[in-house]
């Protein structure tokens, strides 16, 4: 079984196992909510505030909604990951403010896991499986075919998208930040110099 026997996949899961409903999806959405921020912070300038950003309760991106949103709108993830994310907050939120029992076979929850891009692949597997009587006693004995499992599938495959898009967007686009920040430190170093010109006079302040 070519995604679902993913070694990589399967550890990034087990995290996961052995967990309650309630806890999955609260302990699910923060590993995914956690390398989002690392991914943020990759795109940033290397400086204290880049963090200070994303931390502490009235910082501008504290919460998960917010990293998401500025992820999308900056490009530093796409549409399927951005509708990915918010899904996953859902189903976070649901959890966390339900005070009664809740499972992920509930509708206002299985809905959420069941339209997840990053399982695509897991749908159109078990659907094929389920033609053949060997491969879909195997899908049972894993749980695959549940709800539950899928959530755990699902957040062990979001971890390393979010982590090569971070790895690639590290380079380059740290890179260049800093060179543009470097070129501006220089410019500004630059303004007294140019002030002793016989036309303009340039204060250092304006830059």
């Amino acid at each position: 079984m070519e995604f679902l026997d993913s070694p990589r996949l399967q550890e990034a899961a087990a995290e996961l196992d052995g967990e309650s409903d309630r806890a999955a999806a609260i302990v699910g959405a923060s590993i995914a909510e956690r390398e989002l921020t690392d991914l943020l912070l990759a795109s940033f300038l290397d400086v204290k505030e880049s963090r200070e950003v994303t931390e502490g309760l009235t910082e501008p991106l504290s919460t998960f909604y917010a990293k998401t949103k500025v992820a999308y709108v900056t490009g530093v993830i796409s549409a399927e990951l951005y509708g990915d994310l918010n899904r996953v907050r859902k189903v976070r939120n649901l959890f966390a403010h339900e005070h009664g029992p809740l499972s992920f076979d509930d509708p206002k929850v299985s809905g959420h896991v069941a339209s997840l891009d990053c399982l695509w692949g897991v749908r159109i597997q078990l659907e094929r499986y389920k033609s053949d009587p060997d491969a879909w006693r195997r899908v049972e004995a894993h749980k695959w075919h549940t709800m539950r499992k899928q959530w755990d599938i699902a957040i062990g495959a979001l971890v390393p998208v979010i982590r090569m898009r971070a790895h690639y967007q590290r380079r380059p686009a740290r890179r260049a930040a800093e060179i543009a920040h470097r070129i501006s430190g220089d410019l500004t170093a630059q303004a007294p110099k140019l002030a002793n010109g016989p036309d303009d006079a340039v204060s250092s302040s304006n830059w």
